[in-house]
Parts: C-alpha cells; structure tokens; sequence
C-alpha cells in the first residue's frame, strides 16, 4: 500500500473514532450553583448538566398556557362551570333575590287575568289587568317598612278616588233629575271633580316627591280617569259602586300579593340596613375628618383638594341619603312591631339631628389670597391682636391661633 494512502486511511481512523475535545464553558444556575459544560449548538444532553428549567423560555407570556393544551370539550366545560358560577352568585345576591320576588308577584297577579274563579271575582267589566300592574308598581323587592309604607298610601289613595267618585255621581244625580240641569251638573263635575281632583293628585306628587306617594298618585289618577270617562255612571246621572268595588279588590289583590311575596321569600329588614349604613357613615366621616385635620396641622389645602377626599365626600352624600330613607323605613318597622319606644325613640333624637347637621356640613375652600382677612378673633386685648400679622393663609391661622395659646411677656408698667 503506498504512503499516502496509509495516511488517508489512519486520518479517516482517527476522525471516526476519536472525537475531537470541545471548549467548556461555565454556567451560573439562577440559584447561584456554578456548572460546568461544553459549548455546542446542538440539542443539550443530560450529560452536559444542564437542567430542564434552564430550556423553558425567559418570558412567561412564550409559554403555552394549559388552556391552549386542553381540548375544545374541556373548554367548553370550564366556560360552563363559570358561567354556572356566576349566575349562582347573582342568584343568591340582593339584586338577584329581588328579581326572583318580583317574578313571584307578577306570577301571581296574571292569575287575576287567566285563572277563571279569580277573574269573575273581580267583577264583570274589563281591566282585571291591573292587578299584575299592582304588583309591578308596588314590588315586592323592598324593606318590609317600604311594604307596610305601600299597602297604607295604597289605601288611602283608594279611598280618595272612592270620595271623588261618589261626590261627583251625588253632583251629577242633583242636577241632573232633581234640577233637571244636567249640563250645568257635567261642567260642574268636570271642573271641580276631573280639574281639581286631577290636579289635587298632581299637587300631592310634586309635594312629596316620594316615590311610593308617586305611585299611588298614579293609581289614583288612573282610577279617577276610568271612573268620571270612562264607566258612565256619571254621564248619566246614575249612582253606581261596580267600578269602585272593583278597583278595591284589584288594589287590595296586588298589594297583597306583593307584601306577601316581600314577608315570605328573602325578607329584606330596614333596621339591618340601616346599622350598616351607620357603619359606612362613620367610617367616612372619620376619613373626611382626618383629611381636614391634616389639612389644618399643614397649612395647607392640597389634601382638601385631592381625590381621595372628593370621592369619600362622594360617597359620604350618597350613603347619606340611603341612611335617610332606610331611617324612615325602620321606623315604620318599629310601629308595625310594636317596639318604637324601644327602637325609634332612641334613634329619633340623635340620629336624625347628626344625620341633619352632617349633611349641612359647608363645603371647605381655600382662603388663600393677596389681600389679608378680616377675622374676628376674641382677645383680651385689642392691641395684641393688632400686633398679629394678617392672616393670608391657612397656615397663618394656625400661627396666631399658637401666638394666643403663649402668655404674654410683656412686663406690666
């Protein structure tokens, strides 16, 4: 065999067998351990120390999330769980039990339309509809003050179309066959009955501006307009209590069926509301206080216009009027109980007059200006208080009102 081909061979040899040597590199672990390997741009083998944590991307959002591995079915179960999830939790929330009553009574009042007895109970005319309108307006999704507040303006809005009705059919009966003047009977009844009784109920709505009063206006109104309109028995000179018997049965169905409906399922208590206004009242009214006290020790008014103290202020105003109506709301709660000389006695005093004095509380501004302000501070002496310098800050209030606390040095001639 030639020389050279015995060399060609033994290379060939040598680059089959032997492999050559790589430069090692050394690697700092995340955990501080320092390990050694060679440098390759392969695939890392176990045997180079190199760990599985050290192939996982830098950056989290390259990783592919478990959602993305699971299958469609798998999703769609998730997607299921949680929307079962969160409807349970608005199910068993406030607004979802009030919802639920709500469907309960409007249920309920329907029967007055499609359960056969029910119907020809209330009457052989139309409008047994207005049952389930009832319940709408009077919800049962209140307190169980507000409900005793709706069944006692639903009454007396009753009894005011009651009055209204029989006055303008004993008008109407007068004039029309004891004077034989039945114009002069309808112009009466139509200014004085529909005019002023009308516009009684619109006075009423705008006095009081409440929206349980809202609603029985608007009962009434309705009453009123099918009754003098409507029935005829005006019109005619007749005297006739089909149309007002049955407008006090519809009405006492629907409150019935609402206050039975807020009493029985997920009653709603005035009182627990009200103790938990008081707690969120109070823990903001400490927030407003601080801010301000803070302000004063300063100097300064920039924590008096942060937002921080226009959002506690905020809700200070809210929470305030929620406090009112549920105050109202309890106290009648109490009267139904028989426990006012127990409960509302001991709010009554107090509670209302620092509900009253809080919500009057003026609105702070800054007295920062370039001309100095005029106060009237009591002092023992005219000449000290001249000596002060002039208040231009609120700092320099805190500074004089320092400067009176300190005896006075001057030597008495």
């Amino acid at each position: 065999m030639p020389p050279n081909a015995q060399a060609i061979n033994g290379q060939a040899r040598r680059s089959i067998g032997e492999r050559p040597s790589l430069r090692q590199a050394t690697l700092v672990l995340p955990s501080g351990e320092r390990v050694k390997g060679n440098v390759t741009f392969g695939p890392p083998s176990p045997r180079d120390g190199v760990f599985e944590e050290q192939r996982s991307p830098l950056l989290g959002e390259y990783a592919v999330s478990p959602e993305k591995q699971q299958s469609s079915v798998q999703r769609s179960i998730q997607y299921v769980k949680r929307r079962g999830q969160d409807t349970l939790a608005f199910a068993n929330s406030r607004t979802g039990r009030g919802v639920f009553k709500c469907s309960i009574a409007y249920l309920l009042g329907s029967m007055a339309t499609f359960v056969p007895w029910i119907y020809h109970s209330l009457g052989k005319s139309g409008g047994k509809h207005v049952v389930a309108t009832i319940t709408v307006y009077y919800h049962p999704a209140r307190s169980i003050g507000s409900a005793c507040e709706a069944l006692i303006c639903s009454m007396a809005a009753w009894l005011y179309v009651a009055a209204v009705s029989f006055s303008s059919m004993g008008v109407s009966i007068l004039f029309g066959k004891s004077l034989d003047l039945i114009v002069v009977g309808h112009v009466i009844v139509l200014i004085v009955f529909c005019g002023g009784g009308l516009g009684f109920v619109g006075w009423v709505k705008q006095r009081y501006s409440h929206a349980v009063v809202n609603i029985s206006c608007s009962l009434a109104a309705l009453a009123l307009i099918t009754v003098l309109t409507k029935e005829g028995a005006v019109q005619v000179a007749q005297f006739s209590v089909e149309k007002v018997n049955q407008e006090l049965k519809m009405v006492l169905m629907g409150v019935a069926f609402s206050t039975i409906t807020s009493l029985l399922l997920f009653p709603v208590s005035a009182c627990k509301d009200l103790r938990a206004d008081m707690i969120r009242m109070t823990d903001l009214f400490g927030d407003v206080l601080a801010v301000i006290t803070r302000g004063f020790l300063t100097g300064s008014d920039e924590e008096l216009q942060s937002q921080d103290y226009a959002d506690a202020y905020a809700n200070y105003k809210k929470i305030f009027a929620s406090m009112s109506k549920n105050l109202k709301e309890a106290k009648r709660e109490h009267y139904v109980l028989g426990s006012e000389k127990s409960g509302w006695s001991q709010l009554t005093p107090r509670s209302r007059t620092m509900l009253e004095s809080l919500d009057e509380t003026p609105e702070v501004r800054s007295i920062e200006t370039n001309d100095p302000v005029e106060m009237d501070f009591r002092v023992l002496s005219d000449d000290d208080s001249n000596s002060l310098p002039p208040i231009r800050s609120p700092s320099d209030i805190f500074t004089r009102f320092i400067a009176q606390l300190g005896p006075s040095m001057v030597g008495e001639d």
